[in-house]
């Protein structure tokens, strides 16, 4: 059975092999390659749950408006085209002075270009209030101290912008206290002297194997990065 099998494969094979028919098996190939390459030209496409690497190949309309991030800002990984609200969710790197400056730019961007309003905050209950800062009246000062803080991880990107930025938006924290208390008790009994003390050991020891698995350059590499 399985000889009567494979000898029927070759045959087939043997056919599509044959030069009448050469060109068209270049012509189905060819148009194989392209769906993996372009997929927006096949019928499996959905250009609103796409994920591309190409902010710009997803459309999301937001006020009548194709929602278009500046790359330079950030990029857009997914989109989904819903009917009356636009929710937009910012992955960001917590104390990260570069990343919560591109926020800032990102809020400011959504604010001029589709009148974003309202700006939910991770980690914040309730109205969070910058209104002290927002209201000295040198702007330059605004912007130092609030670029100040950022740095030292006491403002968020969001926060920053509500204090600093050109268009009004609200900052809404989107925590239950319960829950993130509950949740940030739960993070500190495991984070606590015992198992830092482990960590450090794990580290120590991993480094007293590197000479003995790395190669020079690799090593060279290793211990710039950790000078840095």
């Amino acid at each position: 059975m399985e000889q009567h099998t494979s000898s029927k494969k070759f045959c087939v094979l043997s056919v599509w092999r044959h030069p009448k028919l050469f060109i068209w098996t270049r012509i189905i190939a060819l148009g194989a390659a392209f769906s993996f390459v372009l997929p927006i030209i096949t019928w499996a496409f959905d250009s609103a749950n796409y994920l591309s690497s190409n902010p710009y190949m997803i459309q999301v309309q937001l006020l009548g408006k194709n929602l278009k991030l500046p790359e330079k800002f950030g990029k857009i990984q997914k989109g989904f085209q819903g009917q009356n609200r636009m929710i937009v969710h910012v992955q960001d790197l917590h104390c990260n002075h570069e990343v919560q400056m591109n926020i800032a730019r990102i809020i400011h961007y959504l604010a001029q270009e589709h009148e974003l309003g309202l700006v939910g905050e991770e980690g914040a209950f309730y109205t969070v209030n910058t209104s002290k800062l927002r209201t000295f009246p040198i702007p330059e000062i605004r912007e130092d101290v609030g670029d100040y803080l950022v740095q030292q991880g006491k403002l968020s990107g969001a926060e920053y912008y509500s204090a600093t930025g050109e268009h009004p938006v609200r900052l809404e924290g989107i925590e239950t206290p319960d829950l993130y208390h509950a949740s940030a008790q739960q993070v500190r009994s495991f984070l606590n002297s015992e198992s830092q003390g482990l960590c450090c050991d794990l580290r120590e020891f991993s480094d007293q194997l590197k000479p003995g698995i790395y190669n020079p350059e690799l090593l060279k590499y290793d211990n710039k990065c950790s000078d840095y």
